[in-house]
């Protein structure tokens, strides 16, 4: 054999170990759990990434396949195929039915601390939402603004004066039982309330931002807040949104649905980071409901509004007559 195909060979062998590899943190990253110190922070780390990752094997597989190594590529292809089937099927499986009425209009926007849109912009675009809720994260760049939002959105959850608080939620209607709540980042990072539309069923609803997952034992933290929160809740009608920095295929998006009875309103994956790359994006941002909460619309929002998320327009369904 001469030089040549040994090499030619060995580059092979290195493809296909890389694909051995893609395919596996794709298919199974999700499975390795937060306590597995060597591991553990890795695969939370791209376990978002997983349809992506297997988009990737697909691609490697055929190009395995094209360049000579037809038998390994199509075999490679048939896994990763596959695999995003299993996934595709597990996302569905966890999706709420569709909603019929339009009871309750609810924002939520991860603003970016650092947005240079310039505030007067961004105050015309959530005017002109139609939300009856404004959820907000990372509220910096409105901090001085909000007298411009009071006439139409007069009540507020905010941590109070003198306090740094990540999140703000506006309302067109009052806000029962309203709790902002400290994370391990912070101050006002999770927030809940009821909100009870006229003639419409009262609905509980919770707002997160969470810290990334891989940053154990921080994260777990955040999770437990979460869980502690919507069991405290009961059974009634309840919806979660915010930025979780996890995809639905993640382990903590999973555990938080199977735990707590949730599923998620929308049937497709919404991509919201990075805003930039639009529907080829990751979806990190979600809205989760249980206790007879359907979404009858999703979609995103925000489109050059200069944060680094898309945010979510969701119409809810409250079960009303």
């Amino acid at each position: 054999m001469s030089r040549l195909n040994i090499w030619r060979e060995r580059l092979v062998g290195i493809w296909i170990g890389a694909l051995c590899l893609v395919l596996a943190m794709g298919g199974f990253s999700h499975l390795v759990p937060g306590s597995d110190e060597l591991f553990g922070p890795f695969s939370r780390t791209i376990e978002s990434l997983r349809v992506h990752l297997l988009l990737l094997g697909l691609v490697l597989s055929l190009l395995l396949a094209w360049i000579g190594r037809s038998r390994a590529g199509y075999v490679f292809a048939g896994a990763a195929l596959v695999l995003l089937v299993v996934l595709a099927a597990d996302y569905r499986q966890r999706t709420a039915p569709p909603g019929a009425g339009a009871d309750l209009d609810i924002l939520w926007f991860n603003l970016l601390f650092k947005n240079k849109t310039p505030p007067a912009t961004l105050v015309a675009a959530l005017r002109g939402s139609g939300a009856d809720v404004i959820a907000l994260g990372e509220v910096q760049p409105l901090r001085g603004e909000m007298d411009m939002l009071a006439d139409l959105y007069p009540f507020r959850l905010d941590c109070g004066p003198g306090v740094a608080c990540d999140m703000l939620i506006l309302s067109k209607y009052p806000l029962e039982d309203p709790r902002m709540r400290e994370t391990w980042l912070g101050p006002g990072r999770f927030a809940s309330f009821g909100v009870h539309p006229p003639g419409q069923p009262a609905v509980q609803v919770m707002v997160a931002h969470l810290i990334k997952p891989w940053y154990l034992p921080m994260s777990l933290r955040d999770d437990r807040i979460v869980t502690r929160a919507l069991r405290r809740a009961g059974p009634g009608p309840l919806i979660l949104v915010g930025d979780f920095n996890a995809a639905p295929w993640s382990r903590r998006i999973l555990d938080l649905e199977r735990r707590n009875g949730l599923e998620h309103a929308a049937p497709l994956p919404i991509a919201t980071w990075p805003a930039t790359l639009g529907p080829a994006g990751i979806p990190i941002d979600h809205a989760l409901v249980r206790g007879g909460v359907a979404v009858t619309a999703i979609a995103p929002w925000g489109r050059g509004l200069g944060s680094n998320h898309r945010g979510l327009l969701l119409t809810v369904d409250l079960g009303g007559t």
